[in-house]
């Protein structure tokens, strides 16, 4: 076969390939397009914009074509999805005093909680653990993505009528929902406790409270002052405990049985004074005695 030949069929057959169009283009036309990827080798950089570009069509070629696309990635500033992230906070604003019923023990006003913010605003602010404010997110949504994880969204400032600085939308922060009604229900046996005492006061009520080994000059310190409060008709509560083993030495057998003798038998020694109810606890460990003097 003629060299010749093979050489113009070779190149007629590329031509017909690569050049074959209904419409002829120009030849500076068809140099460009073939030019082009060298040209934009040469020209592309890496953005952020590209890498996303490329990202996508790399997870759409990846899923197939019915499979859903997979949810952006998660804000890593976000309180919400990232609670335990979060730097200490600068905020001295402290979140108490939340869902108080009626009757309950003073203090600051009730703020709302979790659905209950419905009532006064459709979007909040969500403080961080770093004292800085987001921007405002609708409750909805807040509310959604707590809920999934288990925590409760609090409100500590609520704006006021006519309020031209600040935010104009409740502050709130997302807590963890067990470890707040942990702390709430302990906050409020500290202010049940704490009223009980002040109604104890008022209604002429005493209190003492002895260490099991507790030396004989303290016992009778604590002896006289029982005698006083009886010898006023007051109702008197003595709290017996035992030491911590880490703070000193602990009560014997004989010494928690002294100890109980001479408190009997100084209410005794004030006629009138009655128990107006039964003791309670273990003896050698946490016990009480309820006396109340005479009534004249």
């Amino acid at each position: 076969m003629n060299c010749q030949a093979c050489i113009s069929s070779s190149r007629t057959a590329l031509r017909r390939v690569f050049l074959a169009s209904p419409v002829e283009q120009p030849a500076t036309s068809q140099l460009r397009y073939l030019l082009a990827p060298s040209l934009h080798a040469r020209q592309w950089q890496y953005t952020p914009s590209t890498h996303r570009l490329f990202t996508g069509i790399r997870r759409t070629i990846t899923r197939g074509p019915d499979e859903p696309p997979s949810p952006p990635p998660l804000n890593p500033r976000d309180p919400v999805t990232h609670p335990s992230e979060q730097g200490p906070t600068r905020d001295s604003r402290s979140v108490r005093a939340h869902n108080r019923k009626k009757g309950a023990a003073a203090g600051p006003p009730a703020l709302p909680r979790d659905e209950e913010i419905r009532r006064i605003a459709d979007h909040v602010v969500l403080r961080r653990e770093d004292g800085l404010l987001t921007e405002p997110r609708p409750l909805s949504a807040v509310l959604t993505e707590a809920s999934i994880r288990d925590q409760t969204v609090v409100t500590i400032v609520v704006p006021r009528p006519g309020q031209t600085k600040g935010s104009r939308y409740p502050i709130c922060v997302v807590l963890d929902r067990r470890a707040y009604e942990e702390g709430e229900a302990r906050r409020a046996a500290e202010e049940r406790e704490k009223a009980l005492g002040e109604r104890k006061a008022k209604k002429g009520m005493k209190e003492l409270e002895i260490n099991w080994a507790i030396d004989k000059h303290d016992l009778e310190h604590k002896m006289k002052k029982f005698r006083e409060f009886l010898g006023k008709g007051l109702r008197v509560d003595v709290l017996l405990l035992r030491r911590p083993r880490k703070k000193g030495r602990q009560a014997t057998e004989e010494e928690v049985e002294e100890t109980l003798r001479k408190v009997r038998e100084e209410a005794a020694s004030v006629a009138g004074t009655r128990e107006y109810k039964g003791a309670s606890g273990v003896i050698g460990e946490r016990y009480q005695l309820y006396f109340e003097g005479p009534q004249r």
